[in-house]
């Protein structure tokens, strides 16, 4: 089994679709497209048919899960093995949930499993001890904000830089840099701190 990368193009969303997922484009409004969010749209065998930027900066960096064949596998037998049958037993609407440890036996990545119909589910990765920023459409709700200067200042909340945004985002840096000033000037905020600390307080 060949690990593979990640399939392209990547749309102007940031969700990155397969050609055999394009079809499953209209049950994710639901999910409201927030690119902070590391999610992935697994089919019931954990072939991976979407996935955003965020989730892939998420495996790219934990060797716990291999993406081979297309396919979405925990690296250690035991927690492939739990995966899948939770995966395949999941209903819509369902919702499950599994942590995985590294070898020392510590949680590194907790995999949060959402029903979305018969046979396909939403996967969201939440790494151990890695702050999740706030929801994006929040923020844009109650800042007045555009969704693309929402999700920079959601991830400006957990500390991440221009950079770290950036490559999350699948942005160039100046287009990040464009947006967090948008939103500075919206909430009259001078400095990204302040920005930074208005997000937590408004929405965290």
């Amino acid at each position: 089994m060949s690990e593979i990368g990640w399939p392209s193009p990547c749309n102007d969303s940031g969700w990155h679709p397969t050609a055999d997922a394009v079809a499953a484009e209209a049950l994710l409004p639901w999910l409201g497209r927030d690119a902070t969010q590391p999610l992935l749209l697994l089919a019931a065998d954990a072939r991976v048919l979407w996935s955003n930027a965020a989730a892939r900066a998420v495996l790219a960096r934990q060797p716990c899960l291999v993406l081979a064949d297309g396919v979405l596998l925990p690296r250690r037998e035991e927690e492939a093995l739990a995966f899948t049958a939770t995966l395949s037993a999941l209903t819509p609407r369902g919702r499950a949930a599994l942590s995985l440890c590294s070898r020392q036996q510590v949680p590194v990545l907790t995999l949060v499993l959402h029903g979305l119909r018969e046979g396909i589910s939403v996967v969201r990765l939440a790494e151990a001890g890695v702050v999740e920023p706030p929801d994006a459409g929040l923020v844009a709700q109650a800042f007045g904000l555009t969704p693309a200067e929402a999700r920079v200042a959601a991830l400006l909340a957990t500390g991440a830089d221009v950079a770290a945004m950036a490559k999350i985002l699948g942005l160039r840096a100046a287009t990040v840099r464009s947006h967090l000033k948008g939103a500075m000037r919206k909430t009259e905020c001078r400095t990204q701190a302040r920005l930074a600390l208005l997000v937590v307080r408004g929405v965290g």
